[in-house]
């Protein structure tokens, strides 16, 4: 899911976070310094947002062009002028209107109307948003899929405007549609990490799918994945949305953070985290731009199962970068207070930060 149904907490006021790690530690209330920019390490796609921020809409398609055919820098850099987009619009408004057949341009529009769709929605179960979030997600996901339609027609060969598809039928469930987005998407690259990623998430048992479905299609690709892969943690993502929708989604409670302690610590989870870190680690160092999803994943894991020195490797290789991943909220509630908690526990600083705040 994307916006803040996927998220749920804003951006990390980094000046305080350096301050709190200045004079945090030993008490319980240490912090990390972060650096909170997506965009991470990244530096000409800094100063690319900085002059779309300024207006100037041909920094932004002069970024995106010049990833060439990387696409997961191209996504990455499609996703943080996304993010740019939902602060002020008024550059890629100019940008659509002085080219309008950039597919470029189309692809962010269409990003952009699905995380305000997110928003919209909101970041509560089903039982706890309203019909009028309902509405304007049906509305505005309904948009998303007329603008990802239009960047198709744009861009024939490239899969991102499929992965839109795919995010726009969260609010319909459409079975069919996700069925060929994912098929189109796959067909144009088969090993794009952002194609799984939403495939998983539309078939985890607490959007359109089941616990079955959804291992099935982190673990098919995993299976056939080369050495050092990203496809290699979707098992690991799995892991996470099942202890969630079994333990945690309807409430938060010490009993629902040790249940899902205990699931990241049984043998067979364990073993199968193992395997797919070790697959994943097989192919050499892996850059933080393109692994911090991942490393996420796998920090969330150490961190529920009780692996301290693991954890702690992991926030090593992250740091000072910090992205708002979604899947410390989903067993926190927040996902900056999951994050620097589970590193304040992998530091040493406290006991276990899911079962003593």
């Amino acid at each position: 899911m994307r916006g803040a149904a996927a998220t749920g907490v804003g951006p990390v006021p980094t000046i305080s976070l350096m301050w709190g790690r200045l004079f945090g530690r030993g008490n319980g209330t240490a912090e990390p310094f972060v650096d909170d920019d997506p965009a991470v390490d990244d530096r000409p796609l800094r100063t690319a947002r900085d002059l779309v921020r300024a207006g100037d809409w041909h920094a932004a398609r002069d970024i995106v062009r010049a990833a060439g055919t990387d696409r997961e820098l191209r996504g990455r850099r499609i996703g943080v002028l996304t993010t740019a987009a939902k602060e002020s619009d008024g550059w890629l408004m100019a940008w659509l209107t002085a080219e309008p057949s950039s597919p470029d341009a189309a692809i962010i529009f269409a990003a952009l109307l699905n995380d305000r769709a997110g928003d919209a929605r909101g970041s509560a179960s089903a039982a706890h948003t309203t019909r009028e979030q309902f509405a304007a997600f049906g509305e505005l996901s309904r948009a998303a899929h007329e603008a990802s339609r239009r960047a198709v027609a744009l861009a024939p060969d490239d899969p991102q405007p499929w992965i839109e598809i795919i995010y726009s039928q969260f609010a319909t469930g459409d079975r069919n549609a996700f069925d060929e987005a994912v098929r189109e998407a796959l067909r144009r690259d088969p090993t794009y990490i952002r194609v799984h990623i939403a495939g998983v998430s539309f078939l985890c048992q607490k959007w359109f799918g089941s616990h079955e479905r959804m291992f099935a299609a982190a673990r098919t690709p995993a299976a056939s994945a080369p050495p050092g892969s990203d496809l290699h943690i979707l098992p690991v993502f799995g892991h996470i949305e099942y202890a969630l929708t079994e333990y945690s989604f309807r409430e938060r409670t010490p009993q629902s953070f040790a249940a899902c302690r205990r699931y990241f610590q049984r043998p067979d989870v364990r073993h199968e985290v193992d395997a797919c870190v070790a697959r994943f680690r097989a192919g050499g160092p892996h850059t933080r731009l393109r692994s911090l999803t991942c490393l996420n994943w796998i920090a969330v894991a150490y961190t529920l199962g009780d692996r301290r020195a693991e954890a702690k490797a992991v926030f090593d290789e992250m740091l000072p970068y910090y992205t708002d991943a979604p899947s410390w909220g989903y067993f926190w509630g927040d996902s900056w207070v999951g994050f620097r908690d589970a590193w304040r526990w992998a530091q040493g600083h406290t006991r276990h930060p899911f079962t003593d705040r």
